[in-house]
């Protein structure tokens, strides 16, 4: 592969990579951690420091994750969700919005904290 090529092999990458990093700046925090999974590129574009500056949890529905927030099922449910966006964060959050029908435990602002 010549080296031309090369550059713009990195060129379209790069463009790619920042028309995902833009879309993704539309979704809400599960549509987002959602995304992360569909691939590797939507993964790393998902982790953009700059879509994780706040991590807006008023945009959480219950039928978002799937669960009712009564049992400890829901609960282990929302830590692993809150986990994982923190790690797809890369420590890059600085603010933290919360949504007030959402029953939120010791446990979970921990796992927020932790990272």
């Amino acid at each position: 592969m010549t080296k031309s090529n090369q550059y713009c092999n990195y060129s379209n990458d790069r463009m790619f990579y920042e028309i995902l990093v833009r879309i993704f700046t539309t979704l809400s925090v599960a549509d987002l951690v959602v995304a992360s999974m569909v691939c590797r590129s939507w993964n790393l574009a998902s982790r953009g420091p700059e879509l994780w500056r706040k991590l807006d949890l008023s945009t959480l529905s219950l039928r978002s994750l799937n669960v009712a927030w009564i049992d400890e099922r829901s609960s282990n449910t929302l830590t692993q969700f809150l986990k994982y966006a923190s790690s797809l964060s890369g420590e890059n959050i600085s603010c933290l919005i919360f949504n007030y029908r959402v029953y939120l435990r010791d446990v979970h602002l921990i796992s927020i904290a932790e990272r």
